[in-house]
């Protein structure tokens, strides 16, 4: 399965100008841990201000700092934070990305983009969605190995039953005369707008929660191939979130573990057969001329240096100079840009300790 990048990232990767601040942070859900977020934020803001002043005239760092700025003073903002925090920008673009799990405390000022913590968090390897169902309406979340978090679902997706009544047709050219009827017609109005306006987008899996009844109707009516063959047959108004959560991720977690592991064997086969490398510059020279197929990145390792990008050549430099991220974060970027497959894995699954390893299409 191919990562999920979220499609605002790949924006900022093909329209990224030089050079880019990328900020990461941890944040905070409640009051009073979350009071600290807009300071810790600042502090970043400084390092990256005086990043800038090392290579940039002021007024061209102004530039880009201005909305940086204007986000760290914007306190609504900072009521709505989750467990962490990406905000890139240059000059003309500008994304703030509110995760579901931590991320490093960082600040990179850079030719490109440091995306590797996005990369992480947008990959499908433990992304999926839970529909929940009643016969009154629907939530839909958002979950990976951290929890579970409500979605806001675009408006075309019917949240309750008269909702989806008014917007659907007759089931078999009869009217809604009985609770089935109108029960069936409801879910087939679900099943239409969360397969176009989020399972479609997404690619990700779709877990139903719901009593065993209502489960069976919403199969029987669905067309979405992201539904899963398992789902949680409780009613979810019967569950606290924790619980649900947990049942979800339960599920979940065996086919991701044996997904991860399938896709380490499989590169670490192309590598013992001649058809891969753990060498990061013979890794970074095949991304340059686009032979990746699969990449392998080592959550939470950095190596500093700069990626020529027309040589694929690796120079080593400090991390903090000017215009210095992370190699693998470029080779990564490289990789994405020639439509091969990143993923982000804990070292304990990766089949090389160099911090990359790579399968190779020629």
């Amino acid at each position: 399965m191919k990562p999920f990048v979220n499609s605002a990232l790949a924006t900022l990767l093909e329209q990224q100008n030089s050079p880019c601040v990328s900020i990461y942070l941890p944040t905070h859900r409640h009051q009073p841990d979350r009071q600290q977020d807009p300071i810790r934020f600042r502090n970043l803001l400084r390092e990256a201000e005086q990043s800038l002043l090392q290579a940039f005239y002021p007024d061209g760092v102004d530039a880009i700092m201005k909305p940086f700025r204007e986000l760290a003073a914007n306190e609504k903002f900072w009521q709505r934070t989750l467990d962490g925090l990406a905000v890139l920008g240059t000059v003309g673009a500008f994304r703030t990305f509110r995760l579901r799990q931590p991320v490093p405390e960082v600040a990179v000022v850079a030719e490109s983009y440091h995306v590797k913590p996005l990369l992480q968090v947008f990959q499908s390897t433990d992304r999926y969605h839970v529909l929940a169902i009643t016969r009154k309406g629907i939530i839909l979340y958002g979950g990976d190995r951290n929890g579970l978090d409500a979605i806001d679902t675009h408006p075309d997706v019917p949240l309750t039953m008269d909702a989806g009544i008014t917007a659907s047709e007759p089931v078999d050219g009869q009217h809604p005369e009985t609770p089935d009827v109108d029960t069936e017609r409801y879910f087939r109005a679900v099943d239409r707008a969360i397969l176009e306006h989020h399972s479609r987008p997404t690619g990700l899996p779709l877990m139903l929660a719901a009593l065993p009844e209502h489960q069976a109707l919403f199969r029987k009516v669905s067309h979405n191939p992201h539904v899963m063959p398992n789902g949680i047959d409780t009613n979810p108004e019967s569950m606290s979130h924790d619980v649900l959560a947990q049942r979800a991720w339960d599920i979940v977690e065996p086919d991701h573990d044996a997904r991860l592991q399938r896709v380490a064997d499989v590169v670490a086969n192309a590598i013992a057969h001649g058809n891969g490398s753990t060498d990061l510059n013979q890794i970074a020279t095949a991304a340059i001329h686009g032979r990746i197929d699969t990449l392998l990145v080592e959550a939470g390792k950095t190596v500093p240096g700069r990626l020529d990008p027309e040589s694929g050549a690796v120079e080593p430099a400090p991390l903090n100079h000017p215009d210095i991220d992370d190699v693998l974060d470029d080779i990564a970027e490289a990789v994405l840009r020639r439509r091969g497959t990143v993923m982000v894995l804990p070292a304990s699954r990766m089949p090389a300790a160099t911090g990359a390893a790579a399968s190779f299409r020629y």
